[in-house]
């Protein structure tokens, strides 16, 4: 009990050094869009408003073992307002992918946008380095893959720019447990943060009782699809398979 105590404070320190490495990062983008002459704004963006030629080439490196599918749901979501161009490599300390990588890759590489819009390069890493996804931009390492969600909601100014919804306290909730889910070291307390996951849920439709997908479904659908299914329940698989058809339906 005492090694899980001490487990739960290592991860919660981590999640408060990550937040201020994201608040640290949050002022630089502030200033970047200053600079762009961008307004924040709860709307959807149109295409044509999106400057994006200051956005470095992104390089997520990520465990094949751990796939983030939060990176298919954005570049389907958010496909009438970004381009996301996605190319993966294997590094040398990777021998083979897993399947679920490789279906991932070949879905990232083979989607076609066909809108005039703004294209964003991401480079997909297969390299061992653990659950942590771990996003290289400028000179920022930022990890895990809920972090990863918050800096391109931030960078774009999109319509999961959830900062700007009243219910941003609520969202990082859920966003914070799907971290500790996948830093979760044992079957009990991965049982335990899955209920308070499907609390967050309750009956509603999509977390934090919103009308449509929201950044903490993507975060959500990700981290449940990286958990073994006999752990995850009822409640939870039907909203995972709604979730994932939604997705689809995008392609």
């Amino acid at each position: 009990m005492a090694v899980l105590e001490n487990q739960q404070k290592e991860i919660l320190q981590q999640l408060v050094e990550l937040k201020n490495q994201m608040l640290e990062i949050k002022k630089t983008l502030q200033s970047n869009k200053a600079d762009l002459g961008l307004k924040s704004s709860p709307k959807k963006l149109p295409s044509s408003s999106l400057k994006i030629e200051n956005v470095p080439d992104l390089i997520v490196n990520a465990n094949p073992k751990n796939p983030p599918y939060s990176l298919l749901c954005i570049q389907r979501l958010w496909s009438n307002i970004i381009n996301l161009k996605v190319k993966t490599y294997t590094h040398s300390t990777i021998s083979k992918i897993t399947k679920e990588a490789e279906r991932l890759s070949s879905e990232l590489e083979g989607f076609k946008c066909t809108e005039s819009i703004p294209v964003i390069s991401l480079r997909l890493i297969w390299k061992n380095v653990g659950a942590d996804v771990e996003l290289l931009v400028r000179h920022y390492p930022i990890m895990g893959e809920v972090n990863v969600l918050r800096y391109l909601s931030r960078l774009l100014q999109g319509p999961f720019n959830y900062e700007l919804s009243p219910k941003c306290l609520e969202i990082d909730s859920v966003l914070d447990l799907c971290y500790l889910l996948l830093c979760s070291k044992s079957k009990g307390e991965r049982i335990n943060l899955l209920q308070q996951l499907d609390k967050k849920l309750g009956k509603s439709g999509w977390f934090c009782d919103s009308s449509s997908v929201s950044i903490a479904d993507i975060a959500a659908q990700s981290t449940l699809k990286n958990i073994p299914s006999n752990e995850i329940n009822q409640n939870l698989t039907k909203w995972l398979q709604k979730c994932t058809q939604q997705i689809t339906c995008k392609v």
